[in-house]
């Protein structure tokens, strides 16, 4: 029996892989353990999942007043803020609780987030076996090869922050050398696919997935439907969208369930607004999903040969999005600038052209051949076993 430690961000979709590859290491007699803040992980984790609680409690108290500041810039001046006011003050102020849940857990191999690069630090500090869970296919220097300025920041950035805690810097620090677990497909990275050799494309881990998140199930009506939501991190600043949302979509014979603050409405009549919705449970019943395109709820909808439409918003969203038209999956929307009568008219086009439906089948293929979180669950055994190569 090995153990395995996951490190995780207090985002949704950067949590629920990891649920379903533990939960698959579990059933094979492993001991699997999370670190993280309280929420999401009391709402996400199983009861029984052991967890290692971080103190600062939510993402607010992690990020203060982040919402509000998203709602005021866009492009370079976003990317600097996820990781001037995210990524680099999340790694320290997780560092020394995730320090000491590896010393206490002693695991096989540490599992870090992509984007909690407390992690990598914590592994290398510590000298454990790790791996890179990547639920975004766009890493960080494909994401930002746009912007060479706030690229060189944030390696500057970087270089500090493993200087800081006492370690050699390297190139791309949030990236184990030994595994990267990608969960998408080669087949919808397209020319974005790495070859590096401890890249694994494993698709979506969509495994048993306890959530008890409320929905009023006996609202949906017998009509096509379709699931809109902007992420974790995005709903507060999506006031704006969400009028055009409800402009585009208020007479139309569908109905829209919404992922946004009730603060919003009101709405139509034909919507169902929850601030949190059980997404895994969820898609199975609707036809269409409208999101930001992160990768974790975009391979969700896919892996139901569900077409999107996607409006990237930040980080490497855009990526993910460009990924979306480029296999024929769906469309791609900007977030700020297109308008009401451009959201109605791809709505349709995504409910009623049968090649995007078509093509996000063959997606789905490509993610059922992957493997998913059994395929995840049979690389990290063979790096506890130090014989992934």
């Amino acid at each position: 029996m090995a153990r395995f430690l996951f490190v995780v961000p207090p985002f949704v979709g950067h949590i629920n892989p990891t649920i379903s590859v533990g939960d698959t290491l579990a059933a094979r007699g492993h001991a699997v353990a999370w670190v993280g803040t309280a929420d999401p992980l009391a709402r996400l984790l199983p009861r029984e999942a052991q967890r290692f609680l971080l103190d600062r409690a939510d993402e607010d108290q992690l990020f203060p007043g982040l919402r509000s500041r998203f709602q005021s810039v866009r492009g370079f001046q976003n990317l600097k803020l996820m990781w001037d006011e995210v990524f680099i003050p999340m790694a320290r102020l997780m560092l020394p609780g995730v320090l000491a849940a590896a010393e206490r857990y002693r695991p096989d191999v540490l599992v870090s987030d992509q984007q909690t690069i407390a992690g990598a630090l914590a592994a290398r500090r510590l000298g454990l076996r790790w791996a890179t869970s990547a639920t975004t296919p766009a890493d960080r220097v494909r994401a930002l090869e746009a912007f060479p300025k706030v690229l060189a920041w944030t390696e500057e950035r970087l270089a500090d922050l493993q200087r800081e805690v006492g370690l050699d810097p390297v190139s791309v620090p949030e990236d184990s050398p030994s595994l990267v677990l990608s969960f998408t497909t080669e087949a919808l990275a397209g020319v974005d696919a790495r070859t590096d050799r401890q890249y694994r494309y494993v698709g979506p881990a969509l495994g048993r997935r306890p959530d008890e998140t409320a929905f009023p199930w006996d609202k949906l009506r017998s009509v096509p439907k379709v699931l809109v939501s902007l992420g974790t991190l995005n709903a507060e600043r999506g006031g704006p969208f969400f009028e055009r949302i409800k402009q585009a979509l208020a007479d139309l014979p569908i109905q829209v369930i919404l992922v946004a603050p009730e603060s919003f409405g009101p709405f139509p009549e034909n919507f169902i607004v929850q601030p949190w919705v059980p997404q895994l449970k969820l898609l199975p019943a609707v036809d269409l999903l409208l999101s930001h395109a992160g990768s974790n709820t975009v391979c969700e909808a896919l892996a139901l040969a569900l077409p999107v439409v996607v409006v990237p918003i930040t980080d490497g969203q855009p990526v993910v999005a460009q990924q979306v038209a480029d296999s024929g999956c769906g469309l791609r929307l900007s977030f700020k600038r297109s308008n009401s009568g451009a959201i109605r008219t791809a709505v349709e086009r995504a409910l009623t052209e049968p090649g995007f439906r078509a093509a996000a089948a063959r997606i789905r293929e490509s993610f059922e051949v992957a493997g998913g979180a059994p395929r995840a669950a049979d690389l990290l055994e063979s790096l506890a076993a130090d014989q992934v190569c």
